[in-house]
Formats: C-alpha cells, sequence, structure tokens
C-alpha cells in the first residue's frame, strides 16, 4: 500500500484530510484521513519535534493517553533510524486516522527495507524494530519510488477512560 505517490519529499498522498469536510474528532471515518503531514530536516535534532508534534496532535484529537505514549516512543524509534540511515535531506512523518487506529509512517529517501538483528546484551542499539513489534498493534515497512517507509499502528479511539 503506498500512499505517496511521485518524488519525495513534495509529492501528496490520495486521503483527504481529518480537518476538512466536517469530520470531527468522535466521528468514525470509514476512510483514512490525514491528521499529520511534517517534512523535517534529516537531521537527529528533528526527532523530538516529530515526537512532540505528534503527541500534541493525538492529544488534540483527544487520543487514548497510554497510546499518545506509545505514538511518542515508537515515533521517536522510527524517526530516529530514518534520520540515522535515510540518506537524505529530508523525513516525513505522515500520522492517519484509520477508525479507531492511528497510522503512524516515517518516509525516508533509502530504498533499504529495516533489517531486525539481535542486539547484543551491551550494544547500544539495535532493539528498535522489536520494541515496535512489541508494542504496536501491528507494524511493516514498504517501498515507496523515492525510498521507503516504516509505520505501525495503536488503537487510540475511543479514549478508555470514557467508558
Amino acid at each position: 500500500m503506498t500512499y505517496f505517490e511521485g518524488s519525495f519529499p513534495g509529492s501528496g498522498h490520495p486521503y483527504s484530510s481529518c480537518a476538512g469536510d466536517g469530520y470531527q474528532a468522535t466521528s468514525r471515518q470509514p476512510e483514512p484521513c490525514v491528521l499529520l503531514d511534517l517534512l523535517l530536516p534529516d537531521d537527529a535534532r528533528s526527532a523530538g519535534l516529530a515526537r512532540r508534534t505528534l503527541t500534541s496532535v493525538l492529544r488534540l484529537w483527544d487520543a487514548h493517553d497510554e497510546a499518545t505514549e506509545r505514538g511518542e516512543l515508537l515515533t521517536s524509534e522510527v524517526f530516529t533510524n530514518a534520520t540515522k540511515y535515510g540518506g537524505g535531506e529530508s523525513v516525513r512523518l505522515v500520522a492517519l486516522r484509520k477508525g479507531e487506529l492511528a497510522r503512524i509512517e516515517v518516509h525516508d529517501l533509502s530504498h533499504r527495507l529495516p533489517e531486525p538483528r539481535r542486539a547484543g546484551d551491551y550494544d547500544e542499539s539495535g532493539r528498535g524494530c522489536f520494541l515496535v513489534e512489541a508494542l504496536a498493534a501491528s507494524n511493516g515497512a514498504y517501498e515507496t519510488p523515492s525510498g521507503k517507509a516504516v509505520w505501525f499502528e495503536l488503537p487510540v479511539w475511543p479514549r478508555l477512560d470514557h467508558h
């Protein structure tokens, strides 16, 4: 499934904004809609901005607190890997709403898909793929015309503390 067509980073995607067409934070959209589409410099410092922006957007849309925290952590992992291995000038963060799920995608310019590796006891890195696998409802990666996208999904709506 490719959300972005054409050349990265200026290309668009076929989904409409969740803010348009009368969408409300409590509505259940039958089709995915875009909550966030953010292009940031391919720089390690951008991971913090990506994380904070996603958290703010999910809170604005009344997402469940625990899922928002997981989204923040996993976004940090995936975005940081994109800045380390993406090989470009920019990285794109996209958040889609798919009914009760949030789908977070990080797009970069590398065509090399992630390869999980087993980290040693004393390794300082190498656990990101396993962390995403353990905490996300689903996850994966796919090639795009200009690189790849790494994604994960979390159930975040409706808020669990409203029941």
